[in-house]
């Protein structure tokens, strides 16, 4: 059910994603909330958002979103969290309630530390830098902060369709598109 891939990247091209989102060019957003109105902070970039690119970042995600094989993109975010004194988690959540059922959600690490994601059967995935993490979207997740030297844990979270059908799944009653005129 999570499955977990190390040296998703090629080392060039996660030398060069690390390089863009910690670049002192990308703009951050401060959130307030990271779950419901549990009042911790983040910093946030997203990178595509309500069916349309929201950043120029969306250029540089592409390696990632090609080795995924997405069809269709329903949210891409940077989370960047801050170390504090001891680890928090923010609650379970589910990233888009509302996506079709056989939505995904990947959660792409950009650099190696203490913080992790956690499932609600218990299962951790470590932060460990170029490690993706791939779930059907209605496995419930926490993230978590930081305890170690390094300052920030930083994330990219991907949610998505997979599947080469996807127009079937979420236009269940529209009539099949054909690719011929005489149909």
């Amino acid at each position: 059910m999570i499955e977990t891939k190390d040296n998703f990247l090629d080392d060039a091209t996660f030398e060069k994603f690390v390089r863009e989102f910690t670049s002192d060019k990308l703009q951050w957003f401060l959130q307030h909330n990271i779950v419901d109105d549990d009042g911790h902070i983040q910093m946030t970039h997203v990178i595509y958002d309500y069916k349309t690119p929201q950043s120029y970042m969306w250029n540089f995600v592409q390696p990632i979103v090609n080795q995924l094989n997405i069809c269709s993109v329903i949210r891409i975010k940077a989370n960047l969290l801050f170390r504090t004194e001891k680890i928090i988690e923010h609650g379970m959540h589910i990233d888009i309630p509302e996506a079709p059922s056989i939505a995904k959600t990947a959660v792409f690490y950009l650099n190696t530390n203490n913080g992790y994601t956690k499932f609600e059967d218990g299962t951790k995935v470590e932060s460990v830098a170029n490690r993706i993490a791939i779930f059907p979207n209605t496995l419930k997740h926490t993230g978590s902060t930081n305890i170690c030297k390094t300052p920030y844990r930083l994330v990219l979270n991907l949610d998505y369709i997979e599947s080469e059908d996807t127009y079937s799944v979420l236009y269940p009653n529209a009539p099949k598109l054909s690719n011929s005129y005489n149909d």
